[in-house]
């Protein structure tokens, strides 16, 4: 019994563990989990989760390396709401905020989020 309780607390233990060091949590000062980026002459759009009450001032885009220029999002402020919004929300960042000049190479290093499917009666 003490061995079952022991193997128990060590899945646990590891994947508390995997997903702290993924850094997917939306706590504050987290990697953000993206739904999806689109990229146009403008700037950079990205699509988050959200509960409703997530806004642009809520991220920071960490600049990394270059050649190409690694961009990742930051979420500063948890989105505490408890709406229904499956498709998340999106926001777009000029690449002049990015700081990013004349064709300048980049990519962002976000990990996606994990899709689920959503099935109406």
């Amino acid at each position: 019994m003490k061995s079952l309780a022991f193997v128990v607390l060590g899945l646990l233990v590891s994947s508390g563990v995997a997903s702290w060091a993924q850094g997917v949590s939306e706590g504050p000062g987290r990697i953000e989990e993206i739904l999806g980026v689109t990229i146009d002459p403008g700037g950079v759009t990205f699509q988050v989760r959200t509960g409703g009450c997530t806004r642009p001032e809520n991220f920071r885009v960490e600049r990394f390396g270059s050649d190409p220029t690694q961009l990742l999002l930051i979420r500063t402020v948890e989105d505490r709401c408890e709406a229904f919004v499956p498709y998340g929300t999106t926001f777009k960042v000029s690449y002049q905020q990015l700081r990013l000049g004349d064709r300048e190479t980049f990519v962002v290093i976000n990990p996606i989020a994990s899709a689920r499917v959503i099935q109406y009666p």
